[in-house]
């Protein structure tokens, strides 16, 4: 049996690349797919067999050669086959080409389209993201998250957000699947990862954000308009085996060239009438008189649906809505803090809000036959499509089955490539009832595109740009407002004057033609033409659709103004389901530390453990007269002089000081690779040198467990493999053995496999010229 040249390619490069993708599937179910040295191994042995494969290639025998170029000799295959230097040519291609793992982008193109969006951010491994737990019941946990970033210690403080709970507890998650099959998730279950939180010594900062799959998602506000950004890598790279944390500020974003669009549908479409014409949308409330500021309602009811491609993006449907309604209240933020004054200078109009009304999650792409028009949710998400078509596909009603009319709006968040560089699209609105477009809109005939009615009050956000690249979330937050403004009544900002001024006077505001990145102190600002446009429209279309803001919720675990106790809806042996204290009850134990069988605790009852956080000092004891456990800042201090910050600091009053602090100085990282293991110091005035700490010593002040032998590449750390040779144990090796058998198979057979075939092909050439010496003609 002769093995030509393109069949051996075919048959080891496919060999090799089942053993990659095992290795990837196996690594995953053991839930080791942090590791990825041995991925980067599998890539060397493709490139290794590839270079194998080019050198059988350079023998000259012309026999082999004339066959491979020989018509009957093609036909296997129906095409032109490749010559020997273009198979060659190809494998030295596939050698260089930088490997890929499930689709994701290679380290180094992360690396390189993380420096195209942001000027600063750092990359922290798992081991650098701390999350401890307060003791207390489970309803009222505190988390203490640690890290370091930009030289700079964080505590984050970080509580169960409640709020989410009043809101959100009649909102009902629907999951349609590809078949069009509807089912529900509790939103009660993706509540329960929302936090609230504070910066620790740090008045005034705020953070909110959730957790997912112990993954932090969270916006810190230092102050209003300094904000870090805390996300998890793989919502950008789309690998979920990714497990590093992506940290950023609003000011280390690039500038991009990215456009939010904006459709005004014709005044020749004709505006719906009758319920009977638009199926079942149903007429919103009409109100000749303009409500007074006490009555007036605040809310627009929200409808978020996330296509499948999105949802496959982040990696499951309940990380899907938990961004969904994390952007949400990240884009109120701009809406509740402005006052919307119309044209006229005598309506305001405060504390505009969105509430989420209900979530949608698409799990499988929608089958749709081709004679039908494009579908919102189709499986084609690597095209390149029209922002205009996908916002009237997602507007077709009567198409997708959405409820889209018992919604103030509508907004899909999808990651599909928009033509003209687009990231976000929405109909405007209008103060004129007649007229369709944004919020509490009728529908309307659309006589541009698909010739049927379609819904107005709809807009939509894709996380993706033209390239198929994931947008960052921040941006992608204020793409989701940016439309959403219109969708109130904003246009885009003019090109000059006030409403769109210089990088000196804060730049330009949320408005503006091109998509916002938060870099400047105004891309989370809405300017006074925007705020002047969506009062004018408030002013109007108020009492058709907006609602009054869901008050108090006794049940929601929260105890709030009026409620004596609340222990959730059944409530429990000292508060009642009505939040009010049980007879003889004088405390509630879910609501307070320092409340034990419904009694106030004893004095000296530790409530709360030392705190790595807070080094420095001791337990948290209740004092027998509040049932409040003591701050940790009010608990006794350790002695000075004790050790901290694993012998790189000492207490000092309380506080854990470093030893550069404790020197009047300030910790800065070692600009030199010699002293990577060093603990460095720099002075405050200008021109001191940063250089390692000696502590009256000749020896620099080293870190403990520091890697002496260690390469810092893209903010991670890279062992040297005689290192992880090293820490190899009898057990450790039983586990790489177990979750890699797969591999070891594959490699073993590769082993063997490969030397047979070169011993079997050059067997037959041997056999093949013997015969051809023996039938050659003899001449005299």
């Amino acid at each position: 049996m002769y093995l030509s040249p393109e069949k051996r390619f075919v048959m080891l490069f496919s060999v090799s690349g089942l053993a990659a993708a095992h290795l990837t599937a196996f690594r995953l179910v053991c839930g080791r797919s942090s590791l990825r040295e041995i991925i980067d191994l599998i890539w060397v042995l493709k490139k290794a067999i590839c270079l194998l494969i080019i050198f059988p290639l350079r023998s000259s025998d012309r026999t082999v050669a004339g066959r491979m170029a020989s018509h009957s000799h093609r036909k296997w295959i129906g095409l032109s086959l490749p010559s020997r230097g273009q198979l060659a040519y190809l494998c030295i291609l596939i050698a260089l080409q930088p490997h890929q793992v499930n689709g994701a982008k290679s380290p180094q193109s992360v690396d390189e389209y993380l420096h195209s969006q942001l000027s600063e951010f750092e990359l922290l491994q798992p081991a650098r993201l701390v999350s401890r737990r307060s003791l207390g019941s489970d309803a009222l946990r505190t988390q203490h998250l640690h890290f370091v970033a930009f030289s700079r210690q964080f505590h984050l403080v970080l509580k169960p957000d409640r709020s989410y709970a009043s809101q959100l507890h009649p909102v009902v998650s629907t999951l349609i699947a590809q078949n069009g099959s509807r089912s529900e998730l509790k939103t009660k279950e993706l509540l329960e990862d929302f936090f609230t939180g504070y910066i620790d010594d740090q008045p005034g900062s705020r953070v909110t954000g959730y957790a997912d799959r112990h993954r932090f998602h969270l916006t810190v506000y230092e102050t209003d308009f300094n904000v870090l950004n805390i996300e998890p890598l793989s919502l950008l790279t789309g690998n979920q085996s990714e497990d590093r944390t992506l940290v950023y500020y609003d000011s280390g974003m690039n500038s991009t060239e990215f456009w939010c669009g904006l459709h005004n549908p014709s005044g020749n479409e004709t505006l719906v009438e009758t319920a009977a014409a638009a199926g079942s949308w149903r007429r919103y409330r009409r109100s000749a008189d303009l409500q007074t500021s006490s009555t007036r309602r605040r809310v627009c009811r929200l409808q978020l649906i996330a296509d499948h491609a999105f949802v496959a993006h982040v990696g499951s449907v309940s990380a899907a809505l938990k961004f969904l309604i994390k952007a949400t209240d990240d884009a109120n933020r701009i809406f509740f803090n402005s006052v919307f004054t119309t044209s006229s200078g005598e309506v305001n109009f405060t504390a505009i809000s969105f509430e989420v009304s209900s979530l949608v999650a698409m799990t499988g792409p929608t089958a749709v036959p081709a004679s039908e028009a494009m579908h919102f949710n189709d499986a084609n998400i690597h095209r390149e499509v029209s922002a205009y078509q996908l916002l009237e596909a997602f507007a077709d009603f009567r198409q997708n089955g959405l409820n889209l009319f018992a919604h103030c709006l509508n907004h899909l968040v999808a990651f599909r490539r928009l033509k003209k560089r687009l990231l976000g699209l929405a109909y405007q609105g209008t103060q004129f009832r007649s007229q369709p477009g944004g919020l509490c809109s009728n529908p309307s005939y659309s006589i541009h595109g698909r010739h049927t009615y379609v819904a107005r009050n709809v807009g939509l956000t894709t996380f993706s740009n033209n390239k198929g690249e994931a947008i960052s979330t921040r941006q992608a937050t204020l793409v989701m407002a940016h439309e959403l403004a219109h969708n109130l009544g904003a246009a885009h900002d003019p090109p000059a004057g006030e409403c769109n001024p210089g990088p000196q006077q804060g730049g330009h505001f949320l408005m503006h033609v091109k998509a916002v990145t938060g870099k400047d102190i105004n891309h989370s600002r809405l300017s006074v033409c925007s705020r002047k446009a969506i009062a004018d429209v408030l002013a109007s279309r108020e009492a058709d659709c907006f609602s009054n803001k869901t008050g108090q919720v006794c049940g929601n675990g929260r105890r709030e103004v009026g409620e004596d106790c609340d222990a959730g809806p059944a409530g429990d042996d000292c508060c009642g389901p009505d939040c009010r204290l049980r007879p003889g009850a004088s405390c509630s134990d879910a609501n307070s530390a320092c409340c034990i069988d419904c009694r106030p605790a004893a004095p000296g009852f530790v409530c709360r453990r030392a705190q790595p956080l807070w080094p420095c000092r001791s337990d948290a004891k209740c004092d027998g007269r509040s049932v409040a456990c003591p701050a940790p800042e009010t608990t006794a201090p350790l002695a000075n002089g004790t050790s901290c910050l694993r012998g790189l600091g000492a207490c000092a009053g309380g506080d854990c000081l470093t030893r550069c602090q404790l020197v009047g100085k300030t910790d800065c990282s070692c600009p030199l690779p010699a002293d990577a293991c060093s603990q460095c110091c720099q002075g405050d005035r200008d021109g001191d040198a940063c250089e390692p700490h000696h502590n009256g010593t000749t020896a620099a002040v080293r870190r403990p467990d520091c890697p002496e032998v260690a390469d810092f590449a893209g903010g991670g750390l890279t062992v040297r493999m005689w290192q992880l040779v090293g820490r190899i144990s009898g057990e450790s090796l039983g586990d790489i053995l177990r979750c890699n058998l797969v591999f070891i198979v594959v490699l073993l057979s590769l082993l063997a496999w490969v030397p047979a075939c070169c011993i079997y092909e050059h067997s037959t050439q041997l056999s093949r010229r013997a015969r051809a010496d023996a039938v050659l003609p003899v001449y005299s």
